[in-house]
């Protein structure tokens, strides 16, 4: 009962002699400084809107405008040209009765700059969004730049000089653009094209061309009008069709993963962990194996939660962690890819991230940190908030953080203070019942759309003509000069896609957003039932590293990031994460289902490291084939 007294703010007593009062001093010193802390966060809130609100200018330009408009008046010269004397005619009557002449037209200046000041604003935000409308630096030539690019640059520098924050530009980016149709079919087709015999070719081409004649039109004109109307066509049906409507698990599904090196945690942090590891108290019924509701299907687990968890001590458990920025896991194994076996290590280790053992995770909340018993961790992440590189970006910036800033004592605990008096970390309460799944295939690879505005993702086939002419050709056995042309072409051809899905023509959000209008419409299209319906057997994605100048790769290679990777988006399908370390590197993660016997992730991880090897063994003779140039003296 001693917490709940310390809790009370004040307490008072009747006696004979009169009112007793009892104030507890440091209980009112928390509540103020409570109070305190809340309007800091208010008025830092409201601080960075406003920085936000007006970038690329910056608040104090505001001040600059004012004295320069005083200045010029006090200079008997008129720069609104007569607009501060229409001002000053149409302000209220009790302004005109309350302020001098003088004072009046001061006000009047102060509206026509902040005026002026808003409307260049306006322009300069304007001027951006032109500036960032410009793609074709992407499309141009490695070390060729044009001279058009050569002042694009040079304009986009002079607009963004201000340290920017972090959606200062998002009202400056363009809307995506809504892809001709006929564009987009006709990519689709090629897309397919070796993926398909000549009559199943041709028959899609006919499904194609019947629905670009027909029902084509009219659902691109209601896209069209969503793109006039919403700031992206895309990403708000994406978010609610693809990721939120779905019922099927979103562990392995839908959720990445991430692996780091280090623990990430201040010292206060640090000791709130300890106390947790030290409780011996053990779970309450049901309480274990909670988590599991989170990984399996999405009907099952909305049933549960309107059932169990809509009131009372569990809604209010729930509500904890569903509040939470996000969810810590302590797990009781070891982890880590060293060790005398680096392969299986690097197995479990993956594996424990994007599944753990299903009960120990909550996959529901936006990221997890899985801090492991040997100190490694890594995370886990809901993928309808934000796209793995958005996430990657986060956790390289704090593992960098945490190592080359922060750092440790050389007890290996966390630098700082500890602040003894601190509340024991608060156990939530559960009352729950006892109640007694070798050839060429569709390939999906993702493609960010972040120059456009709320962009998210896109789609990128990777399995091209010129990439399957490159296969044929080096599993053939043709000489190595047609196979190193066959794979420039296939390179630049798949470069080119990716740069088109950046800049707004990829194909498949396209076709998606068209379905949604078909399904609104009430009308079904047997080309987009057919197209939506095809297995991506092989999805493929790429996490960039964007921390590595905080940092030296090869003198500190334990804080070298292992990436993360996700489930297989088919049940006979791989799924294959991959991340560029530096020019020495490159790291997989391959997952696939042990309920389909065809797939298995070690042989087709092999497979990878041989194919990577014939191409470096490909390019290598190239190099060596060419004459070294002599340095004339």
């Amino acid at each position: 009962m001693a917490e709940a007294h310390q809790a009370v703010a004040f307490q008072f007593t009747i006696t004979p002699e009169g009112i007793d009062l009892q104030l507890s001093y440091q209980a009112l010193n928390q509540i103020y400084l409570s109070g305190v802390r809340s309007w800091k966060k208010r008025v830092s809130r409201i601080r960075n809107r406003v920085i936000k609100g007006v970038y690329p200018a910056s608040p104090s330009s505001w001040l600059f405008v004012v004295i320069a408009i005083l200045a010029t008046m006090y200079m008997r010269s008129d720069p609104s040209m007569g607009l501060i004397a229409k001002i000053q005619q149409h302000l209220p009557l009790s302004l005109h009765v309350s302020l001098s002449a003088q004072g009046q037209t001061m006000l009047s200046a102060l509206l026509f700059s902040t005026l002026l000041w808003l409307s260049l604003i306006l322009a300069l935000r304007f001027c951006l969004k032109l500036l960032l409308s410009y793609h074709q630096w992407m499309f141009e030539q490695h070390g060729r730049v044009s001279n058009t690019t050569k002042v694009w640059v040079t304009l986009l520098r002079l607009l963004s000089r201000r340290k920017p924050l972090l959606y200062s530009y998002q009202t400056s980016l363009p809307h995506l653009p809504v892809p001709a149709i006929k564009d987009t079919l006709s990519r689709y087709l090629e897309s397919v094209r070796p993926l398909l015999t000549d009559p199943q070719f041709k028959r899609m081409t006919e499904l194609a061309n019947q629905f670009e004649c027909n029902l084509g039109n009219r659902l691109q004109r209601y896209l069209k009008l969503k793109a006039l109307w919403a700031t992206n066509y895309v990403s708000d049906w994406w978010e609610e069709y693809i990721y939120l409507r779905s019922r099927g698990p979103i562990m392995v599904n839908s959720n990445y993963y991430g692996m780091a090196g280090r623990l990430l945690s201040p010292r206060e942090i640090e000791y709130q962990i300890q106390r947790i590891l030290d409780d011996p108290s053990p779970p309450q019924p049901g309480e274990e194996k909670l988590g599991a509701l989170t990984a399996g299907d999405r009907i099952p687990w909305s049933q549960m939660r309107k059932q169990y968890f809509s009131s009372g001590i569990n809604k209010r458990s729930l509500d904890s962690i569903e509040r939470a920025a996000f969810f810590i896991t302590l797990d009781d194994e070891e982890q880590g890819m060293r060790g005398e076996d680096p392969v299986g290590n690097l197995d479990r280790y993956a594996k424990s991230l994007l599944h753990g053992k299903c009960y120990d995770r909550w996959f529901d909340k936006s990221f997890s940190i899985v801090i492991y018993k040997n100190g490694k961790n890594g995370l886990n992440a809901e993928h309808s908030w934000a796209d793995a590189p958005t996430v990657a970006h986060l956790w390289e910036y704090t593992l960098a953080t945490d190592a080359f800033q922060l750092g440790y004592t050389e007890d290996g605990h966390c630098k700082g203070e500890v602040d003894r008096s601190l509340y024991y970390p608060q156990r939530l309460a559960w009352d729950i019942p006892s109640e007694d799944r070798g050839g060429f295939c569709l390939t999906y690879e993702a493609s960010m759309t972040r120059l456009f505005r709320e962009g998210r993702t896109e789609t990128v086939r990777s399995c091209s003509n010129d990439s399957c002419a490159f296969i044929k050709a080096l599993e053939g056995g043709e000489s190595e000069d047609q196979c190193r042309r066959l794979f420039r072409r296939a390179s630049e051809r798949h470069q080119n896609l990716y740069r088109l899905a950046m800049t707004g023509g990829g194909i498949d959000r396209h076709l998606f957003c068209l379905y949604v209008v078909s399904k609104y419409l009430g009308v079904d299209s047997p080309f987009l039932k057919e197209v939506l319906s095809e297995p991506w057997r092989l999805s493929t994605s790429q996490t960039p590293v964007q921390q590595m100048e905080l940092f030296d790769l090869k003198n500190n290679p334990e804080y070298i990031s292992l990436g993360g990777g996700f489930g297989p988006v088919a049940d006979d399908g791989y799924g294959v994460s991959y991340i560029i370390v530096g020019e020495d590197m490159i790291n997989f993660h391959v997952s696939s289902k042990y309920s389909c016997s065809e797939t298995d992730s070690h042989r087709f991880g092999a497979q990878m490291s041989k194919a990577l090897q014939d191409v470096m063994t490909l390019l290598s003779a190239d190099t060596k084939a060419k004459p070294q140039s002599k340095k004339l003296l």
